[in-house]
């Protein structure tokens, strides 16, 4: 099987991130270094945002912000948006924050409320497929863009003179040497990959080689048993800590991490339950991923955060932060069932 999962993993991020990837998270709100907890909600037709930092304090939040106190946490919200838009959270401003930002497919608008509160913008820019928000020009600013798995290609906006520009989908596995976007992704589904084991393919991944964005179709996933049939959520990110960024994916509560280069399989780790969606943050400060959940619970209406703090002193804190322990990490009700939460991995 090694020589399978060279075969995987090779296709995917052999490349160098750079700081401003992993350096702030897209979740990181009010600026400190952590990620906030982050669900949007249609209320009445009108989109919010409801925000509540991990510590459980809101005082360094822009005063603009709305002030709440939501599932006994400390929280603020913003009204961004309306039924039918479709949130995103990306630093388009390049101030180091992310913008609230929705597309309206009705329109063909985006509507991006800016970071530091001085106004907002409206962009026209329709298009077909998934609408992203990604940097592919290297200016530090995320460019709005279209995934179309239809017609495989991929379209933005530039962030630096307002062109539109295209780019097919690469099939040969190329290998990039930076990545300068946050990968998403769009499509998965389950296939068999041998016989009696089963693994998933997604499609397709953005990356930067050298100044030119390619899109290409990659493999990813885990191998188990027929019957163990998980939709499996790649990640990436520095989880362990070091000189080198991890790959690896979620599959049915199983976090399993590759070390990139000789794809030495680092750690096989079991949080969560199948159905649960791995969020992408650095809770704790501490510069590496966090392992995160979002639960929808199956009794009552409210969701769940699962997070295994990777720094100990946060973990000390939790508690007092409002966390119950759970299975070796800790818990806390954010959002119902019904809501959309923002930092996931494969959104």
């Amino acid at each position: 099987m090694k020589s399978n999962w060279t075969l995987v993993f090779a296709a995917m991020l052999l490349a160098c991130f750079p700081s401003q990837l992993f350096g702030g998270q897209p979740t990181d709100i009010d600026n400190d270094g952590r990620s906030e907890l982050i669900v949007v909600r249609i209320v009445g037709g009108q989109m919010y945002w409801y925000i509540t930092p991990v510590d459980n304090d809101t005082s360094r939040m822009p005063a603009h912000y709305n002030d709440a106190v939501l599932a006994g946490r400390n929280a603020v919200w913003v009204a961004w948006g309306r039924s039918g838009d479709q949130p995103l959270l990306a630093d388009v401003s390049g101030d180091g924050l992310p913008e609230f930002i929705v597309y309206r497919p009705s329109e063909g608008n985006w509507y991006i409320l800016w970071s530091g509160w001085n106004g907002s913008l409206v962009v026209h820019f329709p298009g077909t497929g998934l609408p992203q928000a990604v940097q592919f020009d290297d200016d530090g600013k995320a460019d709005l863009a279209f995934i179309d798995i239809l017609n495989q290609r991929g379209t933005y906006r530039s962030s630096k003179d307002g062109t539109i520009n295209s780019s097919p989908f690469d099939y040969n596995y190329g290998i990039g040497n930076r990545v300068y976007i946050d990968l998403r992704v769009v499509s998965r589904f389950t296939y068999p990959m041998v016989s009696g084991e089963w693994g998933a393919i997604t499609e397709p991944y953005m990356y930067n080689h050298g100044k030119g964005t390619k899109l290409f179709r990659q493999f990813s996933g885990t191998v188990g048993v027929v019957g163990e049939n998980y939709p499996a959520v790649p990640l990436f990110g520095d989880f362990i800590g070091g000189p080198k960024i991890e790959t690896g994916n979620f599959i049915g509560g199983r976090w399993q991490l590759w070390s990139q280069g000789d794809w030495e399989l680092l750690q096989t780790e079991y949080f969560g339950i199948a159905g649960d969606i791995p969020i992408n943050g650095d809770f704790d400060g501490d510069g590496k991923i966090d392992k995160a959940l979002w639960r929808q619970e199956t009794v009552g209406i409210d969701s769940t955060y699962y997070i295994k703090f990777s720094s100990p002193n946060s973990a000390s804190q939790a508690v007092s932060w409002g966390w119950a322990p759970h299975a070796g990490g800790f818990s806390c009700k954010w959002g119902f069932n019904s809501d959309t939460v923002m930092g996931r991995f494969e959104y």
